[in-house]
């Protein structure tokens, strides 16, 4: 649930939800969905950020406008600020098309028509797949009795046709294919995947980015760090100190989502 506009002038790095923070998000939840009478007991995680705005005379962050714009701010360097989640998309194109223009007027770059465009119907990788629910069937089929159900609808909505990459991380171990945490989707053949396939270097990667245990299980994790971190070491190459500091950074990750409770 979210979200507030609260001015900060704290150090960036030090960004939280505070108690009036969770209050006022309470407070509009418990409006909306009267029935669902919600509390600061169902409360498992919460975050903070600093929304990039283009500073302007507003009295407040509140009232800052959303509105991004694209910088020549260096020969050949291009920066964009501003906007937000809803609109990155777009952004993205504004961009390109301004360094297409950049490219064709000081080098002579031609830029094919259509060109700048044509990322609007390309699938992710993975998502090559006409019809979900018939794809979704044939892998319960073939899985469902060795996995779940519901582990199979998480490894296919997430990595669609790539599937089978993360089973075949597990490399015939029947422990990588056993779930993280049990009432949680992820497989422990997931963290392999994440480190070989999406680039995560820190147990903070696998276990609030990669999965999403920092918001989902109760303990946040926390349960598993030591092993997760364990195994990651052994492919990284992380010394038992190396472990314990990315344990113990993990640990304060958690304690900033908790900080509100304060």
């Amino acid at each position: 649930m979210g979200t507030t506009d609260t001015d900060c002038q704290g150090d960036p790095a030090d960004v939280h939800a505070d108690a009036g923070d969770i209050a006022y998000i309470l407070e509009a939840v418990r409006h909306a969905f009267p029935v669902a009478g919600l509390s600061q007991a169902d409360i498992v995680s919460a975050y903070a950020g600093f929304r990039p705005l283009i500073a302007d005379d507003a009295p407040t962050g509140y009232k800052v406008s959303r509105e991004h714009q694209i910088l020549n701010t260096a020969p050949g360097f291009f920066t964009i600020a501003g906007g937000k989640l809803t609109t990155w998309r777009s952004m993205a194109e504004e961009m390109v098309d301004e360094l297409a223009r950049y490219l064709g007027r000081e080098h002579g770059l031609p830029v094919p028509p259509g060109r700048r465009r044509q990322t609007t119907g390309r699938t992710l990788p993975g998502s090559d797949i006409d019809d979900w629910h018939a794809y979704l069937a044939d892998v319960v089929v073939n899985l469902g009795d060795q996995l779940g159900p519901e582990t199979v609808a998480h490894l296919v909505s997430t990595y669609g046709t790539r599937y089978p990459e993360v089973l075949a991380c597990a490399k015939g171990d029947e422990c990588l294919v056993q779930p993280l945490l049990p009432g949680l989707p992820y497989l422990k053949a997931e963290v392999l995947y994440a480190i070989c396939h999406e680039m995560a270097v820190c147990l903070e990667d696998v276990l609030a980015r990669r999965t999403h245990l920092l918001d989902q299980d109760r303990d946040q994790g926390l349960g598993v760090a030591a092993e997760v971190a364990a195994f990651m070491g052994a492919e990284l190459g992380w010394s038992e100190q190396e472990q314990t500091r990315q344990v113990e950074n993990y640990r304060q990750v958690v304690a900033q989502t908790r900080r509100w409770r304060n």
